[in-house]
């Protein structure tokens, strides 16, 4: 395989061209200990929320009007392990990922 200047490997954008945050969640997979990190580059209203493969919310929290790298610690330890859903909303925009919970 030739690699050339725009060759990329092993990389994921978690960033539309349009969208003003980027969104990060680590470790994942987890134990029910993880951070949700988001880089936001004008201010926002932001709503996380994470749902069950059920689609119930089992964890919400509204963080505001906020502007820069907001890290949030999340604990899910006494959840049940498998697939869940974070959901962020920030005005009209609306971004998920998946949190596997071993």
């Amino acid at each position: 395989m030739k690699l050339g200047p725009d060759t990329i490997i092993g990389a994921i954008n978690l960033q539309s061209p349009t969208s003003n945050y980027l969104l990060k969640v680590y470790p994942n997979p987890n134990t029910g200990e993880f951070v949700i990190e988001m880089d936001i580059s004008k201010p926002q209203d932001i709503q996380l929320t994470i749902f069950n493969i059920l689609g119930q919310s089992v964890y919400t929290v509204r963080l505001g009007h906020v502007r820069g790298v907001i890290s949030k610690q999340i604990n899910m330890k006494v959840s049940t392990t498998g697939v869940y859903y974070l959901q962020m909303i920030s005005g009209k925009e609306i971004i998920n990922r998946m949190i596997v919970l071993e």
